[in-house]
């Protein structure tokens, strides 16, 4: 048994997949926010007995988690203390020039992780090619460690200038920390982030400190509950790379699991994507709180090394996901100027929406959608909570009040906006990043994806939309087919014109490949199964960012293949490139992949629960109907059909709306639907 669990801020959703009869087991259970790993412990215990498989046959347990994301966003970070070069203890109050909002007076800087009072500075330099300028004070460095720990600091970070270029001064620091503090959580940015800009490297490195002891705490229960259970494997975690990782490694690098959850529903969709030959999906994971939307193109989904969360550049290698606080369970609400606004505030698991009928009494994207017909109001919510009506009636018209709107039009109105605001996500991961959005296909899931898909295809002129057999489990299955994956970055700053430019980037990537292989010895993969992939981060001579660009062999590495690789993407890009104008190398990245041998079987196994059998393909039989709200028509009669009872072959035409447990899909006039081999619903315009 492989075992995924995805715990998101409303819902926890665990898979198995029993290898030895090819059959899936899903369910979904109410998250914890207060307390995580209960639901999780809950929900594996569940699908065990669900199963009725013994827990001593759980092969592996893959999680993703959103608990890095929300103690930076809390500020629930541990009281972290930094070691620095003298000189540079104030490189995070600094930090950049580059504003958020170009005309706004009053913005408030984020807060630094480590307050100045406990960043200690210490007398050494490198230069920036590693060389010692002036040696490490020991002095300086024992008081340093002595008032650092008298402040009670829970975790330390060492950041020291250009150690990206020569670690020595930063792991004679760790070393003499652990002689004198034994006990101390330590990272250092050589470890975390071994690349330069001091700003960009000093943030990632004093978060992941601060996260040490909050996301290791976590890990060690989550650990100690797998075993208490019964089963005799550590758990491995999604990173934002889209790749598990070992809940020790993770432990070590919680900073790598800032999109986890989100970046497992990419995965099931590249893994889709790839197995229909279908390989320009657009991802658009709509939940209970957010929607995370993703390109995944030739069947790779894209890649970014930086994202901003709570203000802070995290250089992190990640699956390239924009986020939007458009959820079903975001608030609507009326501005200071009278206008309705949706999200990003949201009402969460406790109390949800008013449709859950827990007590909650502010109108959400839910609430809409059940008024509106487009949710069953005889069907349970994500499989276990019957909708109340009447609240959610209740709510949306009391919202509505003050603007002269009733239910009705309050709800078609935060749809509208809702639409809006996800349809803004999507062209920015496709537009302003050189792509046309009707080129791909959109595969929507989560549990409210699939209900808002077809009217966002339509803004963006996508004709295609792919659901899932399961898409409010979509990110769950992800887990239980990732790959284990790890990346390796290292700064080289090399013009490409510079004599024995390309011996040099091999020596580079024969170093990078090394670490690869220590840690894929260290989490126990044999390396004959490992895929490498590498890439080098490129720019003009005089630019200030960098495009990856892959690199298909570093033994047979050419510099003018490589510049004019570059070219290509820094016009796709950018709409132009200057080939005549000096490159250069700045990053070199390896990536280690061990394919998960089970993928393909679970997407089989998928299609298998999802579809009836023994009946010849054709229109599905609809015994229902009701009124559904539509954008383009308005309210209309929609057939209602289950999608247990459709088989591969079948077709209908829209207006329509099919219920599964975890998700409902609309399709609206003028749409043709069709159930595909693997069970995938295919909704595409006539």
């Amino acid at each position: 048994m492989w075992i995924g669990i995805d715990a998101g801020g409303t819902f926890t959703d665990v898979v198995g997949y029993d290898q030895n009869t090819g059959r899936l087991h899903v369910l979904k259970t109410a998250s914890t926010p207060a307390e995580p790993a209960r639901a999780i412990l809950s929900g594996i215990s569940e699908l065990l007995t669900l199963a009725g498989c013994d827990s001593r046959s759980v092969e592996r347990v893959h999680h993703g988690t959103t608990l890095a994301t929300n103690a930076l966003l809390q500020g629930r970070l541990a009281r972290t203390g930094m070691v620095t070069t003298r000189g540079f203890k104030d490189v995070l109050d600094i930090a950049r020039q580059r504003r958020p909002h170009l005309f706004d007076l009053k913005i408030a800087k984020p807060d630094p992780v480590v307050p100045r009072s406990l960043r200690m500075e210490v007398s050494e330099r490198l230069d920036e090619r590693g060389n010692i300028v002036e040696p490490l004070s020991a002095a300086d460095l024992d008081a340093a460690i002595d008032r650092l720990r008298t402040a009670n600091c829970e975790a330390l970070a060492i950041c020291l200038l250009h150690a990206y270029a020569n670690p020595a001064h930063e792991q004679a620091i760790h070393n003499r920390i652990r002689e004198r503090w034994p006990d101390a959580l330590v990272c250092t940015s050589n470890d975390v982030l071994n690349e330069m800009r001091e700003y960009e490297r000093f943030a990632t490195t004093v978060v992941n400190a601060g996260l040490l002891p909050v996301v290791g705490n976590y890990l060690n229960e989550l650990h100690s509950g797998v075993r208490a259970l019964g089963i005799d494997r550590e758990p491995h975690i999604m990173q934002s790379n889209g790749g598990t990782a070992s809940a020790r490694r993770v432990a070590e690098h919680p900073v790598s699991t800032f999109v986890s959850g989100p970046a497992a529903g990419v995965i099931g969709a590249q893994q889709l994507g790839a197995r229909l030959a279908m390989p320009a999906l657009l991802t658009l994971d709509m939940g209970g709180t957010s929607t995370d939307v993703c390109v995944v193109n030739n069947a790779q989904a894209a890649m970014q090394n930086e994202r901003t969360i709570a203000g802070l550049p995290l250089r992190v290698r990640a699956l390239a996901i924009h986020t939007v606080g458009a959820g079903g369970g975001s608030i609507g609400w009326i501005d200071e100027g009278g206008l309705l606004k949706v999200g990003p505030q949201s009402a969460a698991a406790d109390p949800g929406p008013a449709a859950y009928g827990r007590g909650g009494t502010e109108a959400t994207v839910t609430d809409a959608n059940l008024v509106l017909g487009r949710l069953a109001p005889d069907m349970p919510l994500a499989g276990q909570l019957e909708p109340s009506l009447h609240a959610a009636e209740r709510a949306l018209a009391s919202l509505g009040a003050p603007l002269g709107l009733d239910a009705v039009e309050t709800a078609a109105g935060l749809l509208r906006i809702v639409h809006t605001n996800m349809a803004g996500a999507l062209r920015v991961v496709t537009v302003e990043r050189g792509h046309d959005p009707r080129d791909f296909a959109l595969f929507p899931f989560g549990g409210a994806g699939p209900l808002h898909a077809a009217e966002l295809a339509a803004q963006l002129g996508i004709d295609r939309i792919v659901v899932p057999p399961r898409p409010g489990l979509a990110s769950a299955l992800g887990l239980v087919m990732a790959d284990a994956r790890a990346d390796f970055g290292q700064t080289v700053a090399l013009e490409l014109d510079a004599t024995d430019a390309a011996e040099t980037l091999k020596g580079a990537f024969d170093e990078l490949r090394s670490r690869a292989n220590d840690w894929l010895q260290a989490e126990g993969h044999a390396r004959e199964a490992a895929q490498f992939r590498y890439f080098a981060d490129m720019r003009y001579v005089g630019q200030s960012f960098e495009l990856s660009v892959a690199v298909a062999n570093p033994a047979s590495l050419a510099t003018n293949a490589l510049a004019s690789d570059f070219h290509a993407a820094h016009e796709q890009l950018n709409g132009y490139a200057s080939p005549d104008h000096a490159t250069e190398v700045v990053t070199l990245r390896v990536s280690a992949i061990v394919p998960n041998v089970n993928a393909l079987h679970v997407l089989d196994a998928v299609g298998r629960a999802t579809t009836s059998q023994g009946r010849e393909a054709g229109p599905p039989a609809s015994a229902k109907r009701r009124p559904v709200w539509f954008e383009e028509s308005g309210t209309v009669s929609a057939a209602v059909t289950e999608r247990g009872t459709l088989q591969t072959g079948d077709q209908a035409h829209g207006p329509a709306v099919i219920h599964q447990m975890d998700a409902t899909t609309l399709v609206p006039p003028g749409h043709l639907v069709t159930v595909d081999a693997l069970g995938n619903l295919v909704l595409e315009r006539r």
